[in-house]
């Protein structure tokens, strides 16, 4: 805390009158410029204590407005995680009001249908009648006409007054006209009576009809019904089966490990790797990771499951260091688990424990999770980074300016799928266009690695956009390795590890082997075109569960030994020749959506 301002000033004051006695004492210095001196020494130290105060302050100021920006930063998160969170709401709301209204629309649609052919069939039936009843009058008019015209004609040519009688004639006629009207309104009526039944008949017909389309469609509906619900009582079966086995596989570690070389551009050497881990499932078929995550995480199990992929992870990078190899492992961490607490201590201990290996350990997070993080997950982050660790978004959906405000938080890496630079949305994407993107990270501290590369043609147009890193299997197919973590760090228990080493595991490279190749050459792999060989024995299984979910367990050549290679030049030549020979495995396959 800075002193009181007075006793500053009064010690400056003593300090000037005691050079000032002090020179007039022990030099032969008049008392007036003794004086002078005291006064100069006065006014410098006044001065150097304005410019310390002034400094102190502008540093407790900008301090202040630092923690200001930090607390608006968290703020703008929150907002945007609950904003997010609404608009999901909203959806699901809209969908389910959706799907309940939708049966009743279509039955009101039926009703309103069958109700306008009743109303057309009733329309016509009065139609008619008033056709009739128009008939009738016209004859009855018409009688009446023809009789009045007679009578006139009758009185001109008649009899002396005396005898006025009408004539026969024109009685008869007007008689037989009468006749004939009646008899014409009588069958009128006979033919409108025969109408009216006709059509009581047919409304009777078409209400019986609309009576059985409607229980016809009911009892459709009611049919739909059961068997929507039976496909989902199945479905619900398959996927707690499912579950089981993710959960049974988790809790024995059948956690298989496939790397994938990330190569510098242009010149496709391996610089890191891309660390894929599939899941063993009891019996046959692997779980590839794209599917894995999602599935852990739904059968509640994504904090063993990641503590067996940090092991892992912590083992390879042991492997290289050993080695004296200079490769990265990037390790792909749930969010859902990194937003534990139990998981978060247990990674910080961990890694504390394992901090001489951080400049080769990469945390890569998505960037989904990245955005449903609270203040206390963005405090873990920073708390792995002082430790020394970086981290990699991964799995971009757009690179907004938001993206590289990770940097503060230790993100020194960011993983794109080559479609954000290239195709005709790409500019929707990005605030900026795709081009100036890595010079954009650059300037913030990160650098851009683009995935999914999948042929020259790709690369020819990403090259034009300055990325430095790239990732695929044009480079280099995911490669399964043997990864084994030393008791020292691997605490999961003992039966687990003894279950593990009993496994019918498929012959597959070592990381000494992986060490020696990766850092003898520095090239890629050649690019082969990717094919599906999938073994006809565990399709059958692959159909008894979710389609496209489980893969089949990966190929390997059984040929290929795990010793090390003499030279380097002994283990380029072995590992071209292996990489070669395999064929593409569901690891490899996985790499294209990793």
């Amino acid at each position: 805390m800075r002193p009181n301002v007075a006793l500053i000033y009064v010690a400056i004051s003593v300090i000037a009158l005691s050079v000032a006695a002090m020179l007039y004492r022990l030099t032969p210095v008049p008392l007036e410029l003794g004086v002078t001196f005291a006064a100069i020494i006065f006014f410098a130290l006044a001065t150097l204590d304005q410019a310390v105060s002034r400094s102190a302050d502008q540093k407790a100021f900008r301090e202040q407005m630092e923690m200001s920006d930090h607390a608006l930063q968290d703020a703008f998160n929150e907002i945007d995680m609950i904003r997010s969170r609404l608009v999901s709401l909203e959806t699901d709301t809209q969908q389910a009001v959706d799907a309940g209204v939708a049966p009743v629309h279509r039955d009101l649609q039926a009703v309103g249908a069958l109700l306008s052919q009743v109303t057309e069939t009733v329309a016509d039936a009065d139609h008619r009648l008033v056709t009739v009843e128009e008939q009738m009058k016209g004859l009855a008019s018409r009688a009446l006409r023809q009789g009045n015209t007679q009578t006139p004609q009758a009185r001109a040519v008649g009899s002396p007054p005396i005898k006025q009688t009408p004539a026969p004639s024109i009685s008869a006629s007007f008689e037989k006209a009468v006749q004939a009207a009646k008899q014409k309104a009588h069958s009128g009526a006979t033919e409108t009576h025969l109408e009216k039944d006709a059509e009581e008949k047919a409304r009777q017909k078409t209400a019986e009809a609309a009576k059985q389309k409607a229980e016809e469609l009911q009892a459709r509906q009611e049919a739909e019904e059961r068997a929507r619900k039976e496909a989902a009582a199945r479905e619900e079966e398959r996927s707690r089966a499912l579950l089981k086995r993710v959960a049974s596989a988790v809790e024995n570690d059948r956690i298989e490990v496939a790397l994938q070389s990330i190569v510098t551009l242009p010149l496709r050497r391996a610089r890191a790797y891309a660390t894929i881990f599939n899941l063993q499932l009891e019996g046959a078929g692997t779980l590839e990771a794209r599917h894995a995550v999602p599935a852990v995480e739904a059968a509640g199990v994504s904090d063993v499951y990641s503590k067996g992929i940090v092991l892992r992870a912590l083992a390879l990078a042991q492997k290289f260091a050993a080695r004296e190899s200079a490769s990265m492992v990037f390790v792909p961490i749930s969010g859902a688990a990194i937003m534990q607490s139990r998981f978060a201590d247990w990674l910080v201990k961990r890694l504390g424990d394992n901090k001489d290996y951080a400049d080769r350990f990469i945390i890569e997070i998505a960037q989904k999770d990245v955005r449903e993080f609270s203040p206390i997950d963005f405090e873990l982050l920073n708390t792995l980074a002082d430790l020394g660790f970086r981290m990699s978004v991964t799995q971009l959906e757009d690179a907004r300016t938001d993206l590289f405000e990770l940097s503060r938080y230790g993100f020194r890496y960011a993983k794109a799928p080559a479609s954000l630079f290239l195709g005709s949305d790409a500019g929707s994407k990005s605030d900026i266009h795709p081009e100036d993107l890595s010079d954009l990270a650059v300037r913030n501290g990160m650098d851009l690695i683009v995935d999914q590369v999948e042929s020259e043609a790709q690369l020819v147009e990403l090259l034009e956009c300055k990325l430095k890193y790239g990732q695929g299997n044009l480079f280099a197919r995911a490669r399964v390795v043997d990864v084994t973590p030393h008791a020292d760090v691997f605490d999961l228990n003992e039966a687990a590890l003894n279950d593990k080493s009993k496994q019918a595991v498929e012959p597959v490279e070592s990381v000494d082997e992986l060490a020696n190749t990766g850092e003898a050459d520095e090239t890629q792999v050649s690019a082969e075109p990717l094919g599906d060989t999938k073994p006809a024995r565990r399709r059958a299984f692959v159909r008894s569960l979710t389609p496209e979910v489980v893969a089949p367990p990966s190929t390997a050549n059984t040929s290929s030994s795990t010793k090390k290679p003499a030279s380097k030049k002994a283990a380029t030549a072995k590992s071209s020749s292996r990489t070669a020979a395999r064929p593409s495995t569901s690891a490899g396959a996985l790499s294209r959506t990793a």
